[in-house]
């Protein structure tokens, strides 16, 4: 559970059950109103017997996850706090400025484009979903998508599974079978980060039926099904299933040689180069670290536009390497994913891991500079 605050946690809980306040409220014994001050911190939740009543009707498994401590410490890598004012407001009134198109486009090149990634997207979202708050429900359903994104890099699997449900509650009622594929993409890549590896895997499969009654031609089908494909073939991997993996995988590959190209439809970053990118990391997920290494010698990482998709990759290869126990692969790795984006190393969730790894190796050769992107990282050493 995120540590929110009091408050923000009944609130959490209860929009994760899709109860509305109203509901709420009334199976409390209070009225809406009283909800909605405790929920925006206007007043204090002390009645013993109404706690007792939320035990019962909300999914939390003591009372201290409601009226626990919260937090003064910075935000800390896989936290989200940045976040939990843009999901949970402190108005309910939307903002003057609603989002346009213009805005949403910005903020999702600066996620996959901007060598300050992190720093500039969670400045655009605040800007979108804070400030602004309002919009179609097709820029809504974009917008939590790429929110989700970045809390599922951070590491933050609460948030991202929030917010990926959020982008699919808001696709919905757009009623386009593409964008409502690309929110339920979204939350089975939200799943698998969370190590929800078989959810993962069916969201992503059920993705693909979606999308029967789409031209099989179309390049943005297209690209939407070779991602999700992708995702099974990755949640697969984290579940053991090597032949699984494979065969996804090769799916994946299938649709790619058709497109035949890089793309970015729905800023999926789809296509054979992007196939190449995760068949690393699903030989790293199955513990074939020499198979990944090879993989990734023979894909041309350059050629992707993405500075995602580059980060992300390195961080994987170095991965590999620390497996491996190669010290200077995995420094000259994280060197090349700190080179794509800058904020990755402090922020990927799987950094810490890597940089364990390699300083007991104790390789005199890479100690220096491994120190160097450690203090860099922020990460303990």
């Amino acid at each position: 559970m995120v540590q929110l605050p009091s408050g923000k946690r009944i609130e959490h809980l209860r929009r994760s059950q899709g109860l509305p306040r109203r509901v709420l409220a009334e199976r409390v014994g209070r009225s809406e109103e009283w909800l909605r001050q405790i929920e925006r911190g206007k007043r204090e939740l002390d009645s013993i017997s109404v706690l007792t009543r939320l035990a019962e009707i909300l999914p939390f498994d003591n009372i201290s996850q409601v009226v626990g401590p919260v937090s003064e410490a910075a935000p800390q890598r896989g936290s989200g706090s940045w976040a939990t004012e843009i999901i949970f407001p402190p108005s309910d009134q939307p903002g003057e400025n609603p989002m346009t198109d213009n805005a949403l486009h910005t903020a999702w090149d600066a996620w996959q484009f901007s060598p300050n990634r992190y720093t500039n997207t969670r400045k655009a979202l605040s800007g979108l979903l804070g400030s602004a708050g309002s919009g179609t429900a097709e820029n809504m359903a974009e917008s939590y998508r790429l929110m989700s994104s970045v809390l599922r890099h951070e590491g933050a699997g609460d948030l991202a599974l929030l917010t990926a449900e959020m982008a699919c509650e808001q696709a919905r009622t757009t009623r386009q079978p593409l964008l409502v594929a690309a929110a339920r993409g979204s939350l089975a890549e939200a799943l698998g980060s969370a190590g929800r590896s078989r959810e993962a895997r069916t969201v992503a499969r059920s993705t693909v039926d979606l999308l029967n009654d789409v031209d099989e031609k179309d390049a943005v089908r297209l690209s939407v099904v070779g991602t999700a494909h992708l995702t099974a073939a990755l949640a697969a991997a984290a579940e053991g299933d090597h032949n699984g993996a494979e065969a996804l995988a090769d799916q994946a590959s299938a649709v790619a040689d058709l497109i035949g190209e890089e793309r970015n439809d729905l800023r999926t970053s789809f296509g054979p180069l992007d196939v190449s990118a995760h068949a690393v990391r699903i030989d790293v997920r199955l513990g074939r670290y020499r198979r990944a290494l090879r993989t990734a010698d023979r894909t041309d990482i350059h050629r992707m536009f993405s500075r995602e998709r580059r980060a992300r990759h390195f961080i994987a290869v170095a991965a590999a390497y620390s497996f491996e126990r190669d010290a200077p692969g995995g420094v000259f790795a994280l060197c090349r994913a700190e080179e794509a984006c800058p904020e990755e190393l402090r922020f990927h969730p799987h950094v810490p891991a890597i940089l364990e790894r390699l300083m007991e190796l104790e390789c005199a050769t890479v100690r220096p500079e491994l120190l160097r992107i450690a203090r860099r990282s922020r990460a303990d050493t």
